[in-house]
């Protein structure tokens, strides 16, 4: 038996992307930003790769902005993408499968948890999406 799960929480680098699959889903691609803590202080973050799909997706594409704060709960995924210059690359994603944390949207009377029910087939990132310091478009 094998355990693939991860939670993490940290701060959106920029806005997320949207794109929609083949199959007519709803993805969003984004980048969060995971504090370091060590024994004699904190250092630069992690910039961790974050897909969602269905329900989870269009609820960040809808209320999450650059700056916010999120808690992902989800799976580690191996991806591959080729880069500019036609070389394969290879890197984890954290597939998004519930998000929690975030601050509610205007109207909302209790916490927000928002959860998949189904299983999604991935949206890869490519190159410009792991770069948490470009531009937005």
């Amino acid at each position: 038996m094998s355990i693939n799960r991860i939670i993490i929480s940290g701060r959106f680098s920029k806005k997320p992307k949207q794109a929609i699959l083949p199959t007519g889903t709803v993805a969003a691609n984004f980048v969060l930003a995971v504090d370091k803590t060590y024994r004699y202080g904190s250092g630069e973050p992690n910039w961790i790769p974050v897909s969602a799909y269905g329900h989870v997706a269009e609820y960040i594409l809808k209320y999450c902005d650059k700056g916010d704060f999120l808690i992902v709960d989800g799976r580690l995924e191996h991806q591959q993408y080729r880069d500019k210059r036609n070389i394969l690359r290879n890197t984890f994603v954290v597939i998004a499968e519930s998000v929690s944390g975030h601050s509610k949207p205007k109207n909302a009377t209790e916490d927000i948890v928002v959860q998949n029910t189904q299983e999604q087939q991935p949206y890869p990132f490519t190159e410009d999406d792991f770069d948490p310091f470009a531009e937005d478009a």
